[in-house]
């Protein structure tokens, strides 16, 4: 890498390392977003921009004037489309009141109690959550009775304690908050309960069963059909299916990360997110896996690896250059070709494909290794495609991957693309829910993707006689 970006970002990064550092760049591409107009549903949140905007939280607003003790009537400067009769407010940041009664020509609210205290102009007024309901009295199975038979509880398994249904004004999702009021008419006795995992089972009624983090005592006196709940209303976002982006040289993209753009605006505590991803192939309805919580930067795997990202990789032994379809490897002066690449983040397991290897004229033998993980030797048999098991399924996560011939010297082996055995992920969708209140403390994008891979249709090449140099990416496109 000689010289351009790529060899003075290395350059300044190195040269504020410790004596005796190095450092590594590892050709990534760009962050390419793929809900561009964030076209899904927002709930208690707003869109700021047109082309790539972000959301925040819209559950906050302000006194216009001061609320006096004793008052049950406060006026504010907006009234955010979300707040509707019976929602809870919280005034002050202290007490919290049901709407009873709203006139929307004076912003005014009407609570269902009076205040305990006087609040000054501008005291803020936040949108505390919104009332749902219980779908359905909660099924037997939901219910243990095996720790103490005189004392049931929500039954604790793998997707958190549950299930029971709700329904109500809009969907709840993984990283939501329900609360459950310990004695009725009392909102201080509010217990909130985060959503571990949320499954639409009625799409017109917005019906949805949920599990949560805790478990609950009696359940069957608390959870029975049309038991009124609440919603906290934290900002959220369901995107609609989103196809993954193609290259130029091939239908699929490759492996890539999970990500987003998200920060806080203000210093204060950061907010708590849950992004959930659901994957699907190609024209079905059915999904692969999801919906998942996922992390930012979250590899996804089970996509194919073109060939050409092969000349992107560390070179070990022997050259490399380009055939139709084909990525061609020479072996060295010894019968040996290798190539190395870091895997950052980790490859997780299960990660696996099918390599098809073409060696020109004599047998020869494969070596790849997911390191840490042991190496694997494969026979490769002359003139017919080898089709290869590359192979993640146990062991630790991978964070080196090499491949490596070993054969006669100076012949030729061929390589294909990295398949995938049956469907791959080709179209997306998530979640996210942010648990935060205020006004403009916190924003967000819609999902990016990082392909973990780079291929030739964003690069070109410089070459020694018709052939790569060195295994090395010497130029960027610039046009």
């Amino acid at each position: 890498m000689p010289g351009g970006p790529l060899a003075r970002i290395k350059e300044e990064v190195t040269s504020v390392l410790p004596e005796f550092g190095n450092t590594s760049l590892l050709f990534r591409g760009l962050a390419i977003p793929i809900d561009t107009f964030l076209e899904g549903e927002v709930r208690f949140g707003k869109k700021v921009g047109a082309y790539l905007p972000y959301l925040l939280p819209d559950n906050h607003m302000e006194l216009d004037q001061p609320a006096t003790e004793r008052t049950d009537t406060i006026v504010v400067k907006h009234i955010p489309s979300w707040v509707t009769l019976n929602v809870l407010v919280e005034v002050g940041g202290l007490e919290l009141r049901r709407v009873s009664d709203i006139d929307a020509d004076t912003n005014t609210l009407m609570l269902d109690a009076v205040l305990e205290s006087e609040y000054p102009e501008g005291s803020n007024v936040t949108l505390h959550s919104v009332p749902i309901q219980v779908s359905g009295d909660i099924p037997s199975s939901s219910i243990d009775s095996t720790i103490d038979p005189n004392l049931p509880r929500l039954k604790n398994q793998a997707d958190g304690f549950g299930p029971f249904s709700v329904s109500g004004d809009y969907f709840e999702y993984v990283g939501d908050v329900v609360g459950i009021l310990r004695s009725p008419g009392n909102y201080a006795s509010m217990r909130e309960l985060e959503v571990t995992k949320a499954t639409v089972t009625d799409t017109t009624n917005k019906v949805v069963e949920i599990y949560v983090n805790q478990t609950v005592f009696n359940p069957a006196d608390v959870f029975t059909d049309g038991t009124v709940m609440y919603l906290r209303a934290y900002l959220a976002y369901e995107s609609t299916v989103l196809p993954v982006p193609t290259t130029e040289l091939s239908s699929s993209f490759g492996p890539f990360l999970v990500d987003w753009h998200s920060g806080m605006l203000r210093d204060v505590t950061p907010a708590k997110e849950k992004f959930t991803l659901t994957t699907y192939p190609v024209s079905s309805p059915t999904a692969l896996s999801g919906p998942t919580v996922v992390e930012k930067n979250t590899p996804l795997t089970k996509l194919p690896i073109h060939n050409s990202s092969m000349l992107t990789w560390d070179l070990i032994n022997g050259s490399m250059n380009r055939r139709p379809g084909w990525t061609s490897a020479l072996l060295d002066s010894q019968g040996r070709f290798a190539v190395s690449t870091f895997l950052v983040p980790k490859f997780p397991v299960p990660s696996n494909w099918v390599l098809n290897v073409l060696p020109k004229g004599n047998d020869a033998t494969l070596l790849y290794q997911f390191a840490p993980n042991a190496q694997v030797s494969v026979p490769l048999t002359a003139d017919v495609n080898n089709n290869v098991n590359i192979d993640l399924s146990s062991g630790e996560e991978a964070e080196r991957f090499e491949i490596a011939i070993l054969g006669t010297a100076g012949a030729e082996v061929l390589f294909g693309d990295f398949m995938i055995h049956g469907a791959y992920v080709e179209r997306v969708k998530y979640t996210t829910v942010v648990q935060i209140v205020g006004r403009y403390p916190y924003a967000c994008s819609g999902m990016v993707i990082k392909p973990m891979f780079q291929t030739l249709d964003k690069l070109y090449m410089n070459t020694q006689n018709g052939q790569f140099n060195a295994g090395q990416i010497l130029a960027e496109r610039t046009s």
